[in-house]
């Protein structure tokens, strides 16, 4: 197996139905942004870890974020801050989000954070964002690795070599 690519990375932006009745127009998404928010997240986690420490070493209780200490709620809360950040430097738009008041909620960081905070939201943003990534990692033209490691779909230039 092997990786095809095209040589033209999606440029335009375009709109990511999400559950709920939620669209959101968003940035495509590039190598960069991806590892940027990714690492952004996982130091989020660490913050929150060096605070949790010093909070409960001066006696306080820490509610609302699961144990830290606990490697798979380090890496699931990581997971999730990841969503969070790509959906704060991607969406540009969006239709289906309301504030308190009923009225179209504007597109801000806070408010991102919110639609975010909805798990079912958080999810598919992430899922459905990363594999327009994927898609175009994989749109190959007329070729692919065949599972013995030569190119499929390509003549064969070097008659009578074996390989």
């Amino acid at each position: 197996m092997g990786v095809r690519i095209s040589e033209n990375p999606p440029v335009d932006p375009y709109w990511l139905p999400l559950p709920r009745g939620v669209e959101v127009y968003v940035k495509p998404l590039s190598p960069a942004l991806y590892q940027t928010a990714r690492i952004a997240g996982t130091r989020k986690v660490g913050i929150l870890l060096e605070a949790q420490d010093r909070i409960i070493e001066a006696g306080g209780v820490i509610e609302d974020l699961p144990d830290l200490t606990d490697e798979n709620a380090k890496l699931g809360l990581s997971q999730v801050f990841f969503a969070e950040n790509l959906a704060i430097v991607a969406i540009m738009e969006w239709s289906g989000v309301y504030d308190m008041e009923g009225e179209k909620a504007k597109v801000s960081e806070g408010m991102i954070r919110g639609l975010m905070a909805d798990p079912l939201i958080n999810d598919a943003f992430l899922t459905r964002y990363i594999s327009r990534l994927e898609a175009w990692l994989a749109e190959g033209k007329d070729s692919g690795i065949s599972p013995n490691g030569t190119m499929a779909q390509v003549p064969n230039i070097a008659k009578g070599v074996e390989v």
